[in-house]
C-alpha cells in the first residue's frame, strides 16, 4: 500500500490510498504490529516464533519514512496524522500501550522479544524524532517503573537494546530529559559495566567531545557512575580522563572557552560526589594532575581561563586533600565562579514523579490508563478461557491415570541455588542480609573467578576488598579456607592490579593483625601458584600459622639439602633423565609482589609497628619475602630482588626475636637458591662476605639451636657457590 501511494501521480486513486492509510494508522493496527513482533512463545498453537530480521527492517523503515513520504508527492496538502508531532504521538502512545501489555505478559510468565522496538526506536532517533517520541515515552515509563521492578527491566532492555550505530542518538536525549540521576539506572541499568560502547559514549564522548549548555546531562552521567560501588571505580577513572583533558596545555591553546567551562563543570560536579567515595587509591595521582592543571590555566593570558583554574583549584583541593595545605586564590566574581560553586550541592531527588509526569504529558496519561483498563479486561477473559481449558485437560489426565502409584520423593535432595555470575556474587557477599545465600556466594565463588573474571580488572579489585574485609558472621565451615582461596583466585587472574593493592593495604591503618597476616599468606600462595614451582598448598596446610611455618621450614630444609646433593660430585648414578623447561607465569609481575613489601617496614603507626611490638608479623613478611624471592627464580628480576633482600636481611640481622632471625634465615637461603652464584657474587661480593661473618656468629653464639642449625646450612650453600664460581672462572697463570 505504501508503495503504492508513492508511485502513483495526483490522483484519485492516491487520495483513496492515503485514506485508507490515515484509516490504519488511527486504528489498532500499529499497536498490532508491535505486539506481533514482540511476541516469542505461541502458546495455542505450541510454536516458537522466530523473527524475520528482512522483515522487520522494510516494517520499520516504512514506519519511520511514512510522513516524508506522503509530504514528498502531496507537498503541503497533507493530512494533519503525517505531520511530524502528530505522527510521533501516535507511534509513541501506540508503544506505551505495547510496554503495557509486554510488563502483563511478563507477570503470566510469557517470554518476550524486545528486539524490534529497540530497533524502531532507534531508527526513530536517529530520523530525528528523538525529542517528540522520548518526550513522551520517558514520563511514563518513569512513572511505572516507579511502581514496578518488571517495568524498570522492559525499559532498561529497551534503551540499551537499540542497534550501536542508534545508542548516541537514543542515550544523549534520554539523559537530557531525566530530572534526576538516580532515574538513569532505571533505563540503563548496570551496562556500563559490560557495554563498551555505551560506557565510551558516556565517559568519553559525552564529556569530552562533545559539549551541552544543560548541566543535566553532566549530573545524570557523573551521579549514575558514582551512585554505587560497582560503577565507583568507572567513575574515578572518568576523572582522571577530566582531569587530563582539562589540563592539557597544547589543547587548552586551541580550545574554546565554551568546552573548556564544560570540562570545569563535569570536574565540579565529580567534586560533590567524591565526598562520600574511597579515593584512597587515587589520592596522589588526582592531587598531581590537579595541580598541573591548575598552573597551566593560571599561566594562561586569557582572564576567564585563569578564572577556572583558580575555582577548581580551590575547591577540588579542600576534598582531595582535607588535612593538607589550602589553596587560596583572588579572583573577579563572576557568573561563570558562581555556577560553578553551585554545582558543589548534590542534587537531591525532592521531585514527585507522579506529578511531573502527568504535568510532562497529561493527554498520553490519560491514554495510558484507559489502555491500561482495557488491557486487564482483556487480561480477566483469557485467564478464564485458559482456566476452563486447563481443567478440561486436567480431567483427561486424571480419568487416564487413576491407577498408578504415586513416585516415593521422600528421599530427594532440594539442591541449594548457588550464583552463576560473578556480579551476582560479589553482591550476594556484601549484603549479609541472607546468610544461606551468603555462604553459597563464598564457596562458589573460586569457581566463579576462575571462569568468569578476564578481564575485568575493576571487578577483581573490588572481589578483594570484599574478601579482604569478610567476617565469619554466620560461622560457616572452611571460612578461613574457602576465603584464602577465593583471594588467591583473584590475585592470580589480575596480579598486578590486586598484588598493588594488597601490598598497599599491608601498611595501611585502621587493620588489625589477622587481617595483615592473611595479605601475607595471599600473596605468597599466590606467587608459588602462578610459578607452579612447587606443589599446591591443601586445605590442611591452612588450619593455623604456625602449622604454615613449620611447612616452610621443612620446606626450605629438604630445599637445601636437595641443593647441596645436586652439587656433589657423584660417580655413577644410572641413566640421567633431563629435565624439562616450564614458562614461569610470576616473571611478569614478581616486582608487584616483592618490592612493594619492602617499603614502610619501619614507619610506626598507632596500631603497627614492625619493628616493635609486633614481631610476629615481621617475621611472617620475611618468610612471605623468601617465598616471593624463590618463586622468582631465575627471572630477570629475580637480580633486583636478591640484592634488596640481601639488604633488608642486613639491616634487621641482629634482631632480638628468635622468630625473627629464624625468618632471615630462611629468606637468605631463598635468596641464595633463587639468584643464580655468579650474579649473585657479582653484584654483592661485600655483602656477601660481611653476611658470612654474620653466619659465622649465629654458629658460635646465638643462644637458639635451630639459628645455629639454619646458619650451617647457609653458610654450607654459600661455600658451595663459592666452589662454583671458581671452576666458571678459569685462574690466568703468569
Amino acid at each position: 500500500m505504501w508503495d503504492s501511494s508513492c508511485e502513483r501521480s495526483p490522483s484519485y486513486k492516491m487520495e483513496k490510498i492515503l485514506e485508507l492509510l490515515e484509516k490504519f494508522l488511527k486504528s489498532d493496527n500499529p499497536y498490532h504490529i508491535f505486539i506481533t513482533n514482540c511476541k516469542v512463545n505461541n502458546q495455542k498453537k505450541g510454536m516458537l516464533y522466530t523473527p524475520v530480521t528482512s522483515l522487520w527492517t522494510d516494517t520499520i523503515t516504512y514506519l519511520v519514512s511514512i510522513p516524508e513520504r506522503v509530504a514528498n508527492k502531496k507537498k503541503p496538502e497533507i493530512s494533519s496524522v503525517f505531520t511530524l508531532e502528530n505522527y510521533a504521538h501516535l507511534l509513541s502512545e501506540n508503544m506505551i500501550r505495547t510496554l503495557c501489555k509486554i510488563c502483563r505478559n511478563m507477570q503470566h510468565n510469557e517470554d518476550v522479544n524486545l528486539e524490534f522496538l529497540s530497533r524502531l526506536l532507534g531508527r526513530l532517533c536517529v530520523a530525528g524524532y528523538s525529542d517528540s517520541i522520548l518526550g513522551q515515552i520517558i514520563p511514563q515509563m518513569l512513572k511505572f517503573s516507579s511502581q514496578d521492578f518488571i517495568w524498570r527491566r522492559v525499559c532498561c532492555r529497551l534503551v540499551v537494546g537499540v542497534p550501536g550505530q542508534c545508542l548516541e542518538a537514543v542515550v544523549t536525549p534520554v539523559l537530557l530529559q531525566l530530572p534526576w540521576y538516580g532515574y538513569v539506572e532505571w533505563l540503563l541499568g548496570e551496562n556500563v559495566i559490560s557495554n563498551e560502547k555505551l560506557k565510551f559514549l558516556l565517559t568519553t564522548k559525552l564529556l569530552l567531545i562533545r559539549q551541552f549548555q544543560q548541566d543535566s546531562i553532566l549530573n545524570n552521567i557523573l551521579g549514575y557512575l558514582a551512585q554505587v560501588p560497582s560503577r565507583q571505580m568507572i567513575f574515578l577513572q572518568t576523572l582522571l580522563k577530566l582531569l587530563d583533558a582539562w589540563g592539557a596545555g597544547s589543547a587548552l591553546r586551541h580550545r574554546s572557552y565554551s568546552q573548556q567551562f564544560y570540562l570545569t563543570r563535569a570536574l565540579m560536579i565529580c567534586t560533590a560526589h567524591l565526598g562520600g567515595l574511597d579515593f584512597s587509591l587515587y589520592k596522589q595521582e588526582l592531587l598531581t594532575k590537579l595541580l598541573h592543571g591548575v598552573e597551566i590555566h593560571i599561566g594562561s593570558p586569557d582572564n576567564s581561563v585563569r578564572t577556572l583554574g583558580m575555582v577548581v583549584g580551590e575547591n577540588i583541593s579542600k576534598v582531595l586533600d582535607p588535612e593538607g595545605p589550602k589553596l587560596v586564590f583572588e579572583y573577579e566574581v563572576t557568573n561563570d565562579s558562581k555556577h560553578l560553586k553551585s554545582l558543589l550541592k548534590l542534587e537531591e531527588n525532592s521531585l514527585d514523579i507522579t506529578s511531573w509526569c502527568d504535568q510532562r504529558n497529561v493527554c498520553v496519561t490519560k491514554n495510558v490508563s484507559s489502555i491500561t483498563r482495557e488491557l486487564k479486561s482483556c487480561e480477566i477473559t483469557e485467564e478464564k478461557v485458559n482456566s476452563s481449558d486447563s481443567q478440561k485437560d486436567i480431567s483427561e489426565v486424571l480419568d487416564s491415570d487413576d491407577d498408578l502409584e504415586p513416585y516415593d520423593m521422600s528421599h530427594d535432595v532440594v539442591s541449594k541455588k548457588q550464583p552463576l555470575y560473578i556480579r551476582d556474587c560479589l553482591q550476594g557477599l556484601i549484603n549479609h542480609d541472607k546468610p544461606e545465600w551468603t555462604e553459597a556466594c563464598l564457596r562458589t565463588a573460586q569457581a566463579l573467578i576462575q571462569t568468569e573474571l578476564e578481564g575485568e580488572s575493576e571487578v577483581a579489585l573490588e572481589l578483594a576488598k570484599v574478601l579482604l574485609h569478610l567476617e565469619n558472621s554466620y560461622t560457616i565451615d572452611d571460612f578461613v579456607i574457602l576465603r584464602h582461596q577465593s583471594l588467591v583466585a583473584v590475585l592470580t587472574k589480575h596480579p598486578k592490579e590486586v598484588a598493588l593493592y594488597l601490598t598497599d593495604q599491608f601498611y595501611d591503618r585502621n587493620y588489625n593483625i589477622r587481617q595483615r597476616l592473611d595479605i601475607l599468606e595471599v600473596l605468597a600462595s599466590a606467587s608459588q601458584e602462578l610459578s607452579k614451582v612447587h606443589v599446591q598448598v591443601t586445605a590442611s596446610d591452612h588450619q593455623s600459622f604456625h602449622s604454615d611455618v613449620k611447612h616452610n621450614t621443612v620446606w626450605w630444609k629438604e630445599l637445601v639439602e636437595k641443593r647441596i646433593e645436586n652439587k656433589t660430585r657423584i660417580i655413577s648414578k644410572g641413566k640421567k633423565v633431563e629435565p624439562q623447561g616450564k614458562e614461569n607465569k610470576f616473571a611478569d609481575v614478581a616486582g608487584y609482589f616483592f618490592f612493594p613489601l619492602l617499603h614502610f617496614y619501619d614507619r610506626k603507626e598507632n596500631t603497627f609497628d614492625l619493628l616493635g611490638e609486633d614481631c610476629y608479623v615481621l617475621g611472617r613478611l620475611v618468610y612471605t619475602l623468601g617465598v616471593i624471592m624463590h618463586s622468582a627464580s631465575n627471572t630477570t628480576v629475580a637480580k633486583q630482588m636478591g640484592s634488596a633482600l640481601l639488604e633488608f636481611i642486613w639491616v634487621l640481622r641482629y634482631h632480638t626475636e628468635k622468630f625473627v632471625r629464624e625468618a632471615l634465615l630462611f629468606a637468605l637461603c631463598m635468596a641464595v637458591i633463587s639468584v643464580p652464584s655468579f650474579i649473585l657474587l657479582d653484584n654483592n661480593r661485600t655483602e656477601i662476605m660481611e653476611l658470612q661473618c654474620w653466619l659465622q656468629d649465629i654458629v658460635e653464639q646465638d643462644p637458639n639451636l635451630e639459628c645455629r642449625r639454619r646458619a650451617g646450612h647457609v653458610l654450607a650453600l654459600f661455600a658451595n657457590m663459592v666452589k662454583e664460581v671458581s671452576k666458571e672462572i678459569p685462574v690466568s697463570t703468569c
